[in-house]
C-alpha cells in the first residue's frame, strides 16, 4: 500500500536478494507483554514493548497463523523467554531476542534484527535472515534462504540449497560477557 514499509536485502553488488513487505492495514493488533505461551493466528501484528524490564514473553512463542507479524523494539529489550517456532507461512519477526531456539518450519518467513541465543533451524523455503546474532548452530534445510549481515558464533560454515549470502561474519565472545564487541568479530562466514 501507499503507506506500507519494507526491508530490502541486498547482495555485495547492490542487487536485490529479497524484499520483506510490512502490510499497513487489515491486521489485528495484539500486545504480547506479560502473556505466557501465546499462540498467534492469521493476520495479526503482535507488538513486544521496548521497556528494558526483562523477559516479555514467558516461555515459548508459537506462531500458528499465516500472515502474522511479531514486532519488537530490538533484541536488547524485546525478549522471548523460550523457543520461537513458526508453523505457518508469510510470517515476519522483527526486533526480538530469542532465549532458546528459533525454528522456522514454513515458507516465506523473515527474521530481521534479532538475537538467537540457541540454534537457528530453517526448514521452510524462501526464508530471510538478516541483521541477527546467532549464538548456536545454524541449520538450513530449506531452499532459497537469503542470509544477510548476520553474526554467527564460532567457525561454523553456513550451507543450504540455493543459499544467498552477503556480509555475514563469525564471532567469539572472547571475554564471556554475553555481548559482541568489535574485537569479537573474527572474519567472514563461509557460505556454501
Amino acid at each position: 500500500g501507499d503507506h506500507a514499509t519494507a526491508d530490502v536485502l541486498l547482495d555485495a553488488d547492490g542487487n536485490v536478494l529479497s524484499i520483506v513487505c510490512y502490510p499497513d492495514k487489515g491486521y489485528a493488533l495484539v500486545p504480547l507483554e506479560g502473556k505466557g505461551n501465546p499462540e498467534l493466528g492469521d493476520n495479526v501484528v503482535a507488538v513486544i514493548d521496548g521497556r528494558d524490564d526483562g523477559v516479555d514473553v514467558d516461555g515459548d512463542l508459537l506462531i500458528d497463523g499465516n500472515n502474522a507479524i511479531v514486532y519488537g523494539d530490538g533484541p536488547d529489550t524485546s525478549i522471548i523467554g523460550g523457543n520461537l517456532e513458526v508453523t505457518k507461512k508469510d510470517v515476519i519477526i522483527h526486533g526480538v531476542r530469542v532465549k532458546g531456539d528459533a525454528i522456522l518450519r514454513k515458507n516465506n518467513v523473515s527474521l530481521i534484527d534479532c538475537a538467537i541465543e540457541g540454534r537457528l533451524l530453517v526448514i521452510g523455503n524462501d526464508i530471510n535472515i538478516a541483521l541477527c546474532e546467532i549464538w548456536g548452530d545454524v541449520v538450513i534445510d530449506g531452499n532459497g534462504t537469503a542470509f544477510v549481515s548476520n553474526l554467527v558464533a564460532g567457525d561454523q560454515q553456513v550451507s543450504g540449497a540455493n543459499l544467498r549470502c552477503n556480509d555475514n561474519h563469525r564471532f567469539t565472545d572472547i571475554d564471556g560477557n554475553g555481548a559482541i564487541e568489535a574485537s569479537d568479530v573474527l572474519g567472514p562466514v563461509n557460505c556454501t
